[in-house]
């Protein structure tokens, strides 16, 4: 499955304001950030079952990770460095 296939189906989620999908480097899963639309309550274990009903086991490596807020560069993109930034450091808290 394609990043951007894996984004266009987790953005279906009724709970899901936002999603970007990063692709997976030598060290590091597809990683799936998410942020919930106001009141809704979900959780990565939710989003998996979510995408893999639609996809299949395709989806079973990838990382889904919450954010409060999605990180926004000056021009409004989604800021991508800062989110590969917390990539790493979520892989490194859990080595730790």
């Amino acid at each position: 499955m394609s990043v951007k296939n894996l984004e266009q189906c987790l953005a279906e989620h009724p709970g899901v304001a936002a999603v970007c999908v990063l692709t997976a480097s030598l060290s590091l899963p597809v990683t799936a950030f998410v942020t919930a639309t106001p009141g809704s309550k979900i959780s990565p274990s939710e989003l998996r079952d979510w995408a893999r009903k639609r996809a299949g086991d395709l989806v079973s490596d990838a990382e889904y990770i919450l954010l409060e807020e999605m990180p926004r560069t000056l021009t409004g993109a989604v800021d991508r460095a800062a989110l590969d930034y917390m990539r790493r450091q979520a892989r490194r808290e859990q080595v730790a």
